[in-house]
Formats: structure tokens, C-alpha cells, sequence
């Protein structure tokens, strides 16, 4: 698995579950027919909400995928088989330039 990371990202830490999304894109950019390029972590640039602030969420560039929406939705099952309990965004009104994808760790945030 290849994924780039853009300039000025930052990970405090990596998880299995933050692995397993990264993946997921990895995949699913590739069906796309490009190399994926994760765009914000804890240091989210899109969101500085609580999920990236505590290290359970990912941005991913989606300008150079044809098809985004398909992209969101097969993170969303190849998560879903792992058993991992996440939320994948892309579209209006506010993902409308990157997918974004944070987990719910288990027993609850």
C-alpha cells in the first residue's frame, strides 16, 4: 500500500483503526485510478473537530478520483466489513473537496 501525505500533515499516532481507513482509501483511490494523498490528520486543516483532534479521523484529496461519491461509498463497505464502526463523508456542505472519514472507537466516543 502506497498513500501519499501531503505537506504539514501530522500524526501523534497511528492506530489499526486509522491503518484500516487509510487502506480502505488506498483502494479505493487506486479503483479510481489514482494515487491517494491523505490531506489532514490531527492537524486537519479541513476540521478541527473532536475526531481529529483525538486522532480517529482522516482527510484524503479527492479532486483526481472521477468518481468520489463511488470512492466514499466503497471506504464506507470495506470499513463496514472490518467491523469498524466509522462515518465517511464527501459532499455537500462541507466535504465537497476531500473525503473525510473518522471511527467511533469501541464502547462509544
Amino acid at each position: 500500500m502506497i498513500v501519499r501525505v501531503a505537506e504539514g500533515v501530522r500524526f501523534d499516532r497511528l492506530t489499526t483503526e486509522l491503518f484500516w481507513i487509510a487502506e480502505a482509501y488506498w483502494y479505493a483511490a487506486m479503483q479510481e485510478g489514482t494515487l491517494g494523498v491523505i490531506t489532514g490528520a490531527q492537524d486537519s486543516t479541513y476540521n478541527v473537530g473532536k475526531a481529529h483532534r483525538d486522532g480517529r479521523a482522516l482527510d484524503f484529496r479527492s479532486r483526481d478520483m472521477h468518481d468520489p461519491f463511488r470512492a466514499a461509498g466503497m471506504i464506507r463497505v470495506l470499513l463496514k466489513d472490518r467491523g469498524l464502526d466509522a462515518t465517511v463523508l464527501f459532499g455537500p456542505p462541507d466535504h465537497t473537496d476531500h473525503i473525510h472519514v473518522h471511527y467511533v472507537p469501541r464502547g462509544g466516543a
